[in-house]
C-alpha cells in the first residue's frame, strides 16, 4: 500500500526521509513527514537516534511494572482510591516520592508537607538535568520540559551513558 506521503518525503532530509518511509511501508500505515521535526532537535538528532533511545528504555519501562504494582497495593492499603493512584501514577515520575507520600497520606500528613518532601526528594533532577544540558543545549525549552517531565533516575543513566560514550566517539 502507497503511503500518501511518500511524495512528501523529499521535504524530509536524508535519513529521516528514508526511515519515515521505512516505517510506513514496515506498519503499513501513512507517516507523516512532520513526525520527523517532532523527533528532530534542530539537527543534534535524528530519527533513527530517537528510535535508538526507545529502544535503550524500553526494559527500563518493562522493569518498572513490578514497582507500579507494589505501589498500586501500597496506595489501595493506604485508602487511596483507584483514580487517585492512577491520577498520581501519571503526574509523578519519582518511585520515592510516590512511596514516601502513600505513606504519609496514610499517616494524615498535610498537603503541603508531602508536597515539599517530593520536592526535597527530587532535587536531585536538578543535578541530573544540569549534567545533562550541555548535550541538550539544542533543543526547544518545550521540548526541555517534556524530557524533564519524564526523566528518572534510570532513563538519566541511559542517556548519559549515551552521550559520554558518543563523545568518546569523535
Amino acid at each position: 500500500r502507497k503511503s500518501k506521503y511518500r511524495n512528501k518525503y523529499q521535504d524530509v532530509s536524508g535519513e529521516n526521509g528514508r526511515l519515515l518511509e521505512t516505517l510506513s511501508e514496515t506498519t503499513g500505515t501513512s507517516v507523516d513527514p512532520r513526525l520527523s521535526s517532532l523527533c528532530v532537535a534542530e539537527g543534534n538528532m535524528d530519527l533513527k537516534e530517537f528510535f535508538a533511545g526507545i529502544k535503550k528504555t524500553l526494559p527500563l519501562v518493562i522493569g518498572s511494572i513490578p514497582f507500579g504494582l507494589a505501589y498500586g497495593v501500597m496506595g489501595a492499603q493506604s485508602g487511596l482510591t483507584v483514580a487517585e493512584i492512577a491520577f498520581m501514577s501519571l503526574v509523578v515520575f519519582a518511585g520515592a516520592a510516590q512511596f514516601m507520600a502513600v505513606q504519609m497520606i496514610s499517616q494524615n500528613v498535610g498537603l503541603v508537607f508531602i508536597v515539599f518532601s517530593t520536592l526535597l526528594i527530587n532535587l536531585r533532577h536538578l543535578l541530573m538535568g544540569l549534567s545533562l544540558s550541555p548535550y541538550l543545549k539544542k533543543l526547544r525549552s518545550s521540548r526541555l520540559c517534556v524530557l524533564a517531565f519524564g526523566m528518572t533516575d534510570e532513563s538519566y543513566a541511559v542517556t548519559i551513558n549515551h552521550y559520554q560514550n558518543s563523545d568518546k566517539d569523535e
